[in-house]
């Protein structure tokens, strides 16, 4: 039973196709008996048959005008999602941001330890150490950069200008 639906599927749609390739073609208008398609005509474009892959062999590579329909509705399909995509992440930092959070970026000393900011800062402060010598204090302190490794000089300068 599957078979013989199957092969009256296929005979219905090799009719449709038939069909609509009995249209006549006028510069922009293809009209067949099914209705009105809106394509450009050309001189050389071939209808394609029932049997062929309207496309290609699994993707949209071919030249053929189904071929280059699809990669067009494609490609205005992935431009639309990409700018959808856009506006909603930007409408989210901006919410985000009007509350006063910081959004973008990397988080800076004085957000990750405040302590050793304040350390370091004290330091350079009170007793004018050079940063070298800041960065050897809060390692004997106890405070270390995420490797375990005592603070640059430049870590200790970026420290202080924050």
């Amino acid at each position: 039973m599957t078979d013989a639906v199957e092969a009256v599927r296929q005979d219905v749609g090799q009719e449709a196709a038939d069909e609509l390739g009995g249209g006549k073609c006028h510069d922009l208008l293809a009209i067949t008996p099914l209705g009105t398609i809106v394509l450009p005509s050309e001189a050389n474009t071939g209808v394609v048959a029932g049997d062929q892959p309207a496309v290609g062999n699994s993707d949209a590579v071919g030249d053929t005008p189904t071929a280059v329909l699809v990669r067009q509705v494609l490609g205005a399909i992935s431009q639309f999602e990409k700018t959808s995509l856009v506006a909603k992440l930007k409408a989210a930092r901006d919410r985000k941001r009007a509350t006063g959070v910081k959004v973008e970026g990397r988080r800076s000393h004085s957000e990750l330890r405040p302590e050793v900011v304040a350390a370091a800062k004290l330091l350079r402060k009170q007793e004018r150490l050079p940063y070298r010598e800041i960065s050897a204090r809060l390692f004997e302190a106890g405070h270390i950069n995420k490797h375990g490794d005592p603070f640059s000089a430049s870590s200790i300068k970026s420290m202080l200008q924050s």
